[in-house]
């Protein structure tokens, strides 16, 4: 019976070969488009998810006006994460992260890195970036100190790098200028990750080294922390986000901070 049954449809098909191939495309067509949207959608609610304090962890940013229009952008002044943290007893955990780029050099090998972040040690209390090689608890801490992905350390030390014991006292030299000593090798980042990046460097280094990456604005400017009370803050939150303050535990704070 069921082999009478294909023999009809094939029989049909061929009869309306014209008719059945539009159908029998745009049923394969309308198939593939809703397969990619699905995988895209997967791909989108993915992203981050790998972060077990994920519901915790809030973004700040900066709404600036330009030209009369108002944006909300992922830069804020250096000084606000701590500040934060001070006036907020809510915030358990701040961290700050700045984009660079340059020349990174170790022993005879020099190589173009374009995903560069400055930032601090509490990037490993708050996400879930894993270290194969170095201590989560004390890395960065150090001003000289730097981190890189396993897969910069196969680029420089080649694929047996963790078989190297003296690896963690590996030297490097970005742009020429700045040394540092290698204190971890993370995990590659995912990704679904929205923080990407193959090396990290101490951000009080870059305080030190360039003044106007630690300040409120530019000088003789008005900042508009220094103007606002912490009752308007937490109503200007609350309006925003409708979020009370006291249900944010972690805050990422994006610097205005670029090579």
């Amino acid at each position: 019976m069921i082999l009478f049954n294909i023999k009809i449809a094939v029989r049909n098909i061929w009869k309306n070969r014209v008719f059945s191939m539009i159908n029998i495309a745009g049923l394969g067509l309308s198939m593939a488009c809703c397969l990619v949207i699905s995988l895209y959608i997967w791909n989108e609610l993915s992203f981050d998810s790998f972060h077990l304090r994920k519901a915790n962890i809030f973004r700040i940013t900066e709404k600036q006006n330009q030209a009369g229009s108002f944006f909300n952008v992922a830069v804020t002044p250096g000084p606000l994460a701590p500040a934060l943290q001070k006036d907020f007893p809510e915030i358990q955990n701040t961290v700050r992260f700045g984009s660079w780029s340059g020349v990174l050099k170790s022993g005879n090998q020099r190589f173009e890195q374009n995903r560069i972040l400055y930032t601090e040690n509490s990037l490993f209390d708050i996400f879930d970036f894993q270290l194969v090689k170095g201590n989560r608890k004390t890395a960065l801490l150090a001003p000289n100190e730097i981190v890189i992905s396993e897969k910069l350390a196969a680029q420089y030390f080649g694929n047996h790098w963790e078989k190297d014991p003296a690896l963690l006292s590996q030297r490097f030299r970005l742009n020429n200028e700045t040394d540092f000593v290698l204190a971890g090798v993370a995990k590659d980042v995912p990704e679904n990750s929205s923080i990407q990046f193959d090396v990290l460097l101490p951000i009080n280094q870059l305080f030190s080294s360039d003044k106007w990456s630690n300040l409120w604005g530019i000088p003789g400017g008005k900042t508009k922390w220094g103007e606002t009370s912490e009752a308007a803050l937490r109503r200007e939150l609350k309006e925003e986000t409708a979020l009370e303050i006291t249900d944010i535990t972690f805050v990422l704070v994006q610097d205005c901070i670029h090579s």
